[in-house]
């Protein structure tokens, strides 16, 4: 399988390049400069300079694959137009049914409160994240593509760090763990490499017009995760909860999505896919 992979030198798309290609596929890599075709080297992949807001740059590359998988994101309020145009290349430039892997989240989900859902949901997202879950639905319904969503939990730094980036960030920055929820809150945590291995299994066997979760754990307390994060750093001041409105200014909607109370199982990838997270938030605790 020829496969072109969008967001490759991110946390998630350098995990998903090693998979793919212990499954025998050919990977080529989307890179905006020379150090991301340096880095496409180096993971084995085949480098192709564009940019994702420039799709009628490498457009034609699209014939040449046979599915894509797309974990790439501006970080900037471009981003849904970005990808709405990128589905419209989509249909229009690649085979008709070839597979496209589209990254949704856990946060279209909302907030769960005390209740465990699946990947059949349903969706309550944030207003900052609705138009992810109007892609997300328009690749499940494309007719012309085998159109599959991926919803990532919460990625952990690594197993020595297991809490998301900008909770460590933030602590390394400031010497103190702080947080944007109340010690009770849950989050869905997963590990980069064990979403690589997701992706991979989507993409090879997974069905069109389904969503996968990918979580490792259903949903640890943020007190759990901050006292764990304290511990690895050797801190020793109380951690703090800071208010919406920082981390709003510091990091814009993308913060919204750590304020929701999460419990989601991922039933289809373990059940449907064989796919068994390799980490877990209680294995890493001394």
């Amino acid at each position: 399988m020829r496969v072109l992979l969008l967001g490759g030198t991110g946390t998630v798309g350098s995990a998903i390049v090693p998979a793919l290609l212990r499954r025998g596929a050919r990977v080529s890599m989307l890179v905006r400069s020379a150090l991301g075709a340096a880095r496409a080297e180096e993971l084995s992949a085949r480098p192709v300079v564009g940019d994702i807001v420039e799709p009628a740059e490498w457009r034609r590359e699209l014939g040449r694959v046979d599915a894509v998988v797309h974990t790439a994101n501006t970080f900037g309020p471009d981003m849904p137009e970005t990808d709405r145009t990128l589905l419209d290349v989509f249909q229009a430039e690649l085979p008709v049914g070839a597979a496209v892997v589209y990254t949704g989240g856990v946060w279209l989900y909302g907030d769960c409160g005390d209740r465990l859902r699946d990947d059949d949901g349903p969706w309550n997202p944030p207003p900052g994240w609705q138009w992810n879950a109007g892609i997300a639905a328009a690749v499940k319904e494309s007719p012309e593509l085998r159109g599959m969503v991926v919803h990532p939990g919460n990625v952990v730094v690594s197993g020595d760090l297991p809490a998301p980036r900008m909770l460590v960030e933030e602590a390394r920055r400031h010497e103190v763990v702080r947080t944007p929820a109340a010690d009770d809150v849950r989050w869905p945590l997963v590990a980069a490499d064990d979403l690589g291995d997701l992706y991979a299994r989507v993409l090879e066997h997974g069905s069109a017009g389904l969503d996968y979760l990918g979580v490792s754990d259903p949903g640890v307390p943020v007190g759990a995760i901050a006292e764990r994060l304290r511990d690895a750093l050797a801190l020793t001041a109380t951690r703090e909860r800071l208010p919406a409105d920082y981390w709003r200014s510091e990091y814009g909607a993308w913060a919204e999505g750590y304020r929701l109370s999460q419990q989601l199982y991922a039933r289809r990838a373990i059940e449907d896919l064989g796919w068994a997270p390799q980490w877990r938030f209680s294995s890493s605790v001394a």
